[in-house]
Parts: C-alpha cells; sequence; structure tokens
C-alpha cells in the first residue's frame, strides 16, 4: 500500500493538504473526491524503510480504542478522538485511518492500507469485526502489545550496562594504546632503554591504530552495509533465520509469542488451523514460520495438537506438558496463555542470571585490561631502575 501526498480545495476554496494511504494514484485522486475536494497536486511519497508502530505505541492505542468503542463512540468518532491526541509520529497515521473508515472501508482494511500495523494485529481487528467482539478483542492485543513491550524493556535493561561497559574500556584502551604509550616510547627510546616484547607489541598495535584507524569504521560501515543488503536478500534471509531459531533463547522469545498470539486467536473464536495460518503470518522468523506450516501439515494429517508441535521442533519443557493437558481438556487457550506466561518468567529470570554474571565478569576484564596497559608501560621503567639508569 502506498501513501500520496496532496493539495485539494474544498467547495469553499479552502486549501488542505497532507498524505492519504491508497492502492493507486486513481484510488487516492477518487477518494479525494469522495471527500467533497478538487485534486491540485497529488504525487507518491517515497519511504525507503517503512516503519510499522511500536509495540508501547499500539498497546495504547488498542486499549484507548476498546475504551472509546465501549463507551458507545461511534468507529470514524472514536478514531478521531485518538487522533487528536496521540503521539505526534502516530497522529498522522491515525488521521488518515479515521479518514479511511469514513470513507465506508472497514477497520481491518483500513488498518491493512496505512501499512502501519503488524499483520497479527490486522488479523484480530479482522476477527473482531467478522464476530462483533472488535472491543474485545483489541482488549486483548493490548494485553499482548504490553507484555511483548515489557519483555524487549527487559532484554534491553540486561544488556544496557554491559555494552555500556564495553564500550568505554574500548575507548580507555585505545587512547592508551594511541595516545599515551607512544608518548612513553619516546621517553624509552631518550634513555635507550630497549623494550620489552610485550611493550613493543603494543606499541606497534597502538602505531598501526593510528595510521590506519580512521580507515576501520569505514571498512566496518562497509562490512555492516553488505551484510544488510544480504540479509534482505531472500537467502540472506532464510539463512539469517536459520542461524537465529538454532539460539535456544532465540527459540523461547519466539514459542512466547507463539503462544500468546494462538492464544488470543483461539479465545477469539477462529478454529484451530485459521489461527495457526494467522500465526504464522504475524510470526517475524522465517525458519519459524517454516515450523508452524510443519504443524499444520501433521495436524492435516490426524495427528495431535501437541504431537505436531513437538513434530515440527516447536516444544520446550513449559510448553509441551501445557499444549497436552489444554488439548485433552479441551482448554487449549487458556493453557497456552499459560504457557506463555511461564516462558516470559523463566526469560526474566535467565536475562536476571546473565545481567548477574556479566556485570562482575565485565568488571574483572576491564580490571585485567587495566593492569595489562599498566604493566606494558611500567616495565620498562623497572627495567631502567634494574640498571641504575635515571
Amino acid at each position: 500500500m502506498k501513501r500520496y501526498r496532496y493539495k485539494a480545495f474544498r467547495a469553499n476554496g479552502a486549501a488542505v493538504t497532507g498524505t492519504l494511504p491508497a492502492a493507486s494514484a486513481e484510488e487516492a485522486a477518487r477518494t479525494l473526491r469522495e471527500r467533497g475536494c478538487t485534486v491540485a497536486r497529488l504525487r507518491p511519497v517515497r519511504v525507503l524503510f517503512p516503519q510499522l508502530l511500536s509495540r508501547r505505541t499500539l498497546a495504547l492505542f488498542c486499549r484507548e480504542w476498546a475504551s472509546l468503542l465501549s463507551a458507545g463512540l461511534p468507529m470514524t468518532e472514536a478514531l478521531a478522538v485518538i487522533a487528536g491526541h496521540g503521539r505526534r509520529a502516530a497522529r498522522q497515521t491515525f488521521a488518515d485511518l479515521a479518514a479511511t473508515v469514513a470513507s465506508g472501508q472497514t477497520a481491518a482494511g483500513a488498518c491493512r492500507q496505512s501499512g502501519a500495523f503488524p499483520p497479527f494485529f490486522l488479523a484480530m481487528v479482522a476477527v473482531g469485526e467478522q464476530s462483533g467482539t472488535l472491543p474485545e478483542q483489541l482488549r486483548r492485543l493490548g494485553a499482548y502489545y504490553e507484555k511483548s513491550a515489557r519483555l524487549r524493556r527487559q532484554f534491553l535493561a540486561a544488556l544496557a550496562y554491559p555494552a555500556f561497559v564495553l564500550c568505554l574500556a574500548s575507548a580507555v584502551f585505545l587512547l592508551v594504546l594511541t595516545v599515551i604509550l607512544p608518548s612513553f616510547a619516546l621517553l624509552f627510546e631518550s634513555l635507550g632503554l630497549p623494550l620489552p616484547a610485550v611493550t613493543a607489541q603494543a606499541l606497534a598495535l597502538g602505531l598501526f591504530l593510528r595510521q590506519y584507524g580512521p580507515a576501520l569504521p569505514a571498512g566496518l560501515l562497509l562490512i555492516g552495509l553488505a551484510l544488510f543488503l544480504w540479509r534482505r536478500t531472500a537467502q540472506g534471509r532464510a539463512v539469517w533465520d536459520r542461524l537465529l531459531f538454532r539460539s535456544r533463547f532465540v527459540r523461547r522469545l519466539f514459542l512466547i509469542r507463539f503462544c500468546a498470539a494462538l492464544s488470543a486467536l483461539l479465545r477469539s473464536g477462529a478454529p484451530l488451523s485459521d489461527a495457526l495460518r494467522l500465526t504464522e503470518a504475524a510470526a517475524g522468523n522465517g525458519e519459524g514460520k517454516r515450523r508452524i506450516r510443519r504443524t499444520e501439515a501433521a495436524l492435516a494429517s490426524g495427528s495431535g495438537f501437541a504431537e505436531s508441535l513437538a513434530a515440527a521442533g516447536l516444544s520446550s519443557p513449559a510448553l509441551d506438558p501445557m499444549a497436552a493437558a489444554g488439548e485433552a481438556g479441551g482448554e487449549l487457550p487458556e493453557f497456552l496463555g499459560e504457557a506463555a506466561r511461564l516462558m516470559a518468567e523463566e526469560t526474566g529470570r535467565v536475562l536476571a542470571r546473565w545481567k548477574a554474571l556479566l556485570e562482575p565478569a565485565l568488571l574483572l576484564f576491564v580490571g585485567g585490561l587495566t593492569a595489562a596497559v599498566v604493566f606494558t608501560v611500567m616495565i620498562p621503567l623497572f627495567t631502567a631502575a634494574g640498571r641504575g639508569l635515571p
């Protein structure tokens, strides 16, 4: 879905400008004419990297939209209210959404046209509209995105301190190698002191960094750009997703999202086959999508849900018994939600353990690095003192 920037005039001669989502320029012009406007200028907005709304923004949007609809406000008025006081970066998206719904489009169709909403959101809104339970589905979506945002915050918080310490230690190390150690080397040379092997190697590394250091960031940038472009190809994306999925931690994160999304869809009344298909469309990992398709194929062949998950490689100590119990008791949505909660708690404990281990390990690393630098500089001084040199 493209976006078009327009300038138009109303019947009273007032000029209006803005952006409009549409499949083509003809559709955008037709939409403006239906609003009673005469199109003066219409051109596509070029967006290299379209951005989805953040999890936090989606959670707030779902909560507000559900509350306004439950209070009895019509769809267009509820969206207009949200567009009037929402986050500045998302106001235009919500305003376009309200305008599209006012033109006669369904809420799910308007969200799909905007291009700012993930597939799982679109699936839940479509289910809510078809079943007449949109406020309830929006509340479930809000809870889902709140949990997802909380897990993301925990992950980033666990990585923040180690990343800061590593960057600081690297900066100090480079400063010593490229500035301080060469200055001491000139002093040692004036005193006629032979440099120990360790000091000579460190000095050579520092001189190399001083000479070729500016080219290193450019080289790293080119390598990163090449990897980024390769990652955007079909082959690169498949290889990258397969490598990520081998990580036990990444696989657990995927299973948390899978169970939470599938539980929400099943609670909304969607059949298991449709829920799996919609969950596959919302999965962000290609390898995970492939395994969900294997689960669907196993179910179609007559296997049970828990057996299908195990055959597809979507199993974990927390999910397996919950899936079997939920299938046997006819309460699969509730047990999948509980499995997602248990795995999220386990992930939080793992992140806490990582942080508790990384902090002293990084302190030891920085201390050892500092000691190595100090000894590199002090060894020649001790040598000079042993020889009785001034």
